[in-house]
């Protein structure tokens, strides 16, 4: 009776203690963009994993591009400025909004 209670109460400790808390550069700039598209687990994550990187896709880096996108930029300008990434930082309704028409 007795191992049934402790296998009972060390399960929830077991699957707290698989959550990933070591995140690459890499994830760290997934998890940026998430954010700033507004995804809550993945600013959370960040928020709390990501601090130590000096990342290239920043939230700052994401919301000029957007102002840019929204004042007519081609996305291929916004490529070339900001990086192969930088329309991940858009969400589809952006581009639908925003993106040019060429």
């Amino acid at each position: 009776m007795n191992f049934k209670y402790l296998l009972l109460i060390s399960i929830p400790f077991l699957l707290l203690s698989c959550s990933k808390t070591d995140y690459t550069k890499n994830e760290c700039e997934d998890l940026s963009i998430k954010k700033f598209k507004g995804y809550q687990t993945e600013s959370y994550k960040f928020d709390n994993y990501c601090m130590q990187y000096n990342l290239h896709y920043t939230q700052s880096r994401c919301k000029k591009a957007l102002n840019q996108l929204i004042l007519g930029a081609s996305l291929d300008k916004l490529t070339a400025a900001h990086g192969v990434r930088i329309s991940e930082c858009f969400t589809k309704n952006d581009l639908k909004k925003f993106g040019s028409k060429e």
